[in-house]
This record gives structure tokens, sequence and C-alpha cells, in this order.
């Protein structure tokens, strides 16, 4: 299927307007895994990737003929430094949009530990560690064990044997950006119906980014990548709610309060029905702005993370609490998405989504940094 957007970039190219319609590839891990037996409508208005991991430039172009039918085969080198588990590629013209400037979409943290991620409790900052031991405690259930189910949060690898589990790929439970991901526990905050947060409550920060969305538009959006992971493998359950608070703050020297700019995110069992991994997008007219606050001079990120099951934080001890023994992995934290496309030779040309067959556990395609593989489609 080719966008709207991208018939009209086509066509350009085809009067002579334009020098191409396809100079890169951009992979993504927002999209959930098309089964091999079914076939997903794409709208022709779409724009963007669901969540757009990475752009590499196309180094080769040519024709196919499969079964009678001639076919335009694309081909890039994809990139090695990092892992990204892709469930959606499109193509787009160009490596950025040149009249977006420094305003265009880019991904604005991958919560790694090289961003000095804190846990802050009563006033206290803790750097977050690493965890590179099994966090499965080498149980045959691949249940999250004692001591990491206690704590506040973690950093692991992505390819901790937790995720191999059987039960938490058919949940789409794994990451999918990055070779290092945070678990947050979710009672580690405590944040009621009206998003009042508890005074013992623990929060997510870090102060080592300097963002600058002033330029940025009111449609403009942020997004962020999460997937509720359960400590107990077997189990299917889901709290009943899953609130977060999003804090962009200007920390300037000397003020005790600092301005933000605060965006709340509540969601519920069923939203994580079909799959645990989920994209949450808020444009920045979403966000309640603080008097005096500067999109200009953003230098802290903030969250609180609550899950909750009838009003109250998951409890940790008991087994019978089925639904509340979770916890919440934030990983590619934040993505801002340029929201109108101003180029008259910029767009979103074709969409494609990765067609799989769910119950062989290879929902996706996945890179690693030990590979070097070629992209064609």
């Amino acid at each position: 299927m080719i966008t709207n957007k991208g018939k009209e970039i086509i066509g350009k190219f085809l009067l002579g307007q334009t020098n191409d319609f396809a100079g890169y590839i951009a992979g993504g891990s927002g999209a959930t895994p098309v089964l091999s037996s079914a076939s997903v409508a794409q709208s022709p208005n779409k724009l963007s990737l669901d969540f757009e991991t990475f752009r590499i430039p196309i180094t080769a172009k040519g024709f196919i003929k499969e079964s009678d039918i001639e076919k335009i085969v694309l081909k890039a080198e994809l990139p090695t430094s990092q892992r990204y588990l892709i469930t959606e590629v499109g193509i787009f013209p160009a490596e950025t949009n040149s009249l977006a400037g420094s305003s265009d979409s880019k991904i604005i943290s991958g919560v790694i530990p090289e961003e000095s991620w804190v846990y802050v409790v009563s006033g206290t900052s803790n750097l977050i560690s690493f965890i590179s031991s099994n966090i499965d405690a080498d149980n045959l259930n691949a249940n999250i064990g004692y001591p990491y189910n206690g704590s506040a949060a973690f950093f692991i690898n992505s390819g901790q044997p937790i995720f191999s589990n059987e039960a938490r790929q058919q949940r789409y439970e794994p990451p999918r950006f990055y070779d290092r991901v945070l678990l947050v526990n979710g009672n580690s905050a405590s944040i009621n119906s009206s998003f009042n947060i508890s005074s013992n409550s623990t929060s997510i920060q870090t102060s080592a980014l300097s963002l600058n969305l002033g330029q940025n538009l009111p449609d403009d959006e942020i997004k962020l990548a999460i997937s509720l992971v359960s400590r107990d493998s077997l189990t299917g359950g889901r709290p009943d709610n899953i609130r977060i608070k999003m804090q962009l703050i200007n920390n300037l020297p000397g003020n005790t309060t600092p301005p933000a700019a605060s965006v709340n995110i509540d969601l519920v069992s069923a939203d994580f029905a079909s799959s645990r991994y989920k994209i949450i997008s808020k444009k920045i007219s979403d966000f309640t702005v603080d008097a005096g606050f500067n999109w200009s001079n953003i230098n802290l990120i903030r969250f609180y993370i609550s899950t909750l099951n009838s009003g109250a934080p998951t409890a940790e001890a008991p087994v019978l609490y089925i639904e509340g023994v979770s916890h919440v992995i934030v990983n590619t934290v934040l993505e801002l998405l340029r929201s109108i496309i101003t180029g008259l030779l910029y767009g979103y040309i074709c969409p494609v989504l990765f067609n799989i067959n769910k119950f062989e556990y290879s929902e996706e395609l996945f890179l690693s940094s030990l590979t070097t593989r070629n992209l064609k489609i």
C-alpha cells in the first residue's frame, strides 16, 4: 500500500520535480506483529511509523520477478550498534524533513544506564543499578525472583532468560528497543484516580538530558513505549489500573519549586488485553504547564509509575493476589513525532508490517549488536 502522501511524491518524481521518492528505510517497534494468516488494512493517510527506532539509507534498488509478478526491491544495511525487535518498516524520501530543522522527529531518550537515571525516595537520589545476573533466580517458570522482585527500579539486559518464556512471548512482554532496559516496580508509587501522588512515592528521573521543544507545535506528539511484565510468568492477570505521570521540568539553580509540564497517563486492564507492549502518544497541547515553564529549557525528566487493584498499589507479598504482581518496563521512553509534514517533497511513502506466525515465537525481526544484516523490502 502506498500512502496518499507517497502517491503525491511519486507523482512529482515522475514529473522530474524531485530526484528521489525512496531514499531511506525506517524500522520501527510500535506495531503489533501480524499473524502470517492475517491481513491488516493500513490507512492511506498514515504519516509515520507507530514508533520509529532507526532510519537507514537505501543502498540498492532493482526488480525481481516472482510468480510472473514484477516487484521493486529496495536494499539497505541494517544498523549493528544496538539491539532491535522490528515489527514495521517504511519508506521515506530523505533522512529528515529539512523544513522542520531541529524540531523534527527524533528519539529523545532511550532510558539506558548511560543517561544516569535515578530513583528518588524521601528526597534522596539513588543511581539505578544494572543487574547482569539472571533475575529469574534460575527458576523453571521464569518468574522474577528475590531480591529483584522488591527493588524499586533496576536495569537488565533485554535478552534476559525471562523473556524467552513462552507465556511472556505470547503476551508480547519482551522489550523491543536497545540491549538494556529499565524495570520499574509497579508499587513504587501510589497515584489515585485524581492523579494525586502519595508522599512516600518513588520517582524515576534523569537530569543528564537537555531538551529544547520551544519550536515544536501543539499537535506534535511525545511517545512513550512501555511493556507490562508479570512477576509470575504463569499468571495472565493484569492490574486494574496502570497510571503514569510524566513531567518535563525546568530544574534551574536556586528554584525550590521548578516549573514543569506534566501529563497524566491513565490505562486500564483492557488496554493490555491483546498485547502487553504499548505505545502511548501525548500531544504537547495535552501537557499541563506551570507558570514560568519554558519549553526551550527542559533539563529534568521525571516519571511516577503505579499499578493498582481496587484503587490500592499492587502488593509484593501475597501470592494469591495474582493481578497485583507486575512490573512495568519503561524502554525507549521518549520519541518526539513532528505532527505536520510541511515539506512538499517529504513524507511517509509506504508502510509495511511484518507477517509472522505468533506461535513460532519469532514475532519480530531480531537484530543484535553481533549481527550484520541486509534488509530487503
